[in-house]
C-alpha cells in the first residue's frame, strides 16, 4: 500500500483497511440496479456534457439554442438538469441501496410517458424530440424493473 491511499479504520477492528472506491462500490453491490443504473448515468452524462459542448451556455438564454446528439435534441437547459441527473443516477447506482435507482426510475418514466403523451409540453424550455421521451421511458422501465424483480442486497 502507498502512502497516498486513504486508509479506514472499522470500529471493531484495528487493521486499518484501503478506503473503498465509487468503482469498487459497484463491484460489491453487483446488482443489476446498479450496473442498469450506471449505464443509463454514464449515457445521459455523456449526452449531457456534448450537448453542453455544442450549445455553449449562456445564462441569459437557456433555451434559445438547441444542440442535436445523436438522435437526441436538448436545449442549453435540458443538458443541465439531465447533467445533474446523470450525476444523481451515478450516484444512486455505485450505493448499496437501491431506492436511489428506484426513485429515479421512477421520475425518468413519469417525464418519459408525459412526452410521448404530449410531445409539445415541453419543445420550447428543453427542446427535447420523441427519442428523449423514448430514452426516459425505457430508463425508467429498466430502472424500476432491476430494483423491483432484481435480487436483493444482502
Amino acid at each position: 500500500m502507498s502512502t497516498t491511499d486513504t486508509l479506514v479504520i472499522e470500529r471493531n477492528s484495528t487493521t486499518p483497511r484501503p478506503a473503498a472506491t465509487w468503482l469498487d462500490r459497484l463491484r460489491a453491490g453487483n446488482t443489476a440496479a446498479g450496473v442498469v443504473g450506471a449505464t443509463f448515468a454514464l449515457v445521459t452524462l455523456v449526452v449531457a456534457i456534448v450537448a453542453i459542448a455544442r450549445a455553449g451556455i449562456d445564462l441569459d438564454a437557456l433555451t434559445a439554442t438547441t444542440a442535436t446528439v445523436g438522435p437526441f435534441t436538448r436545449t442549453t437547459l435540458m443538458a443541465l438538469i439531465e447533467l445533474a441527473f446523470g450525476m444523481s443516477l451515478l450516484g444512486a447506482a455505485v450505493d448499496s441501496d437501491r431506492r436511489g435507482v428506484t426513485v429515479l426510475g421512477f421520475v425518468a418514466l413519469l417525464f418519459g410517458l408525459v412526452w410521448l403523451i404530449e410531445p409539445g409540453a415541453f419543445q420550447g424550455a428543453l427542446g427535447v424530440n420523441t427519442a428523449t421521451a423514448w430514452y426516459y421511458t425505457i430508463l425508467g422501465v429498466a430502472g424500476l424493473a432491476t430494483t423491483a424483480f432484481g435480487p436483493s442486497q444482502a
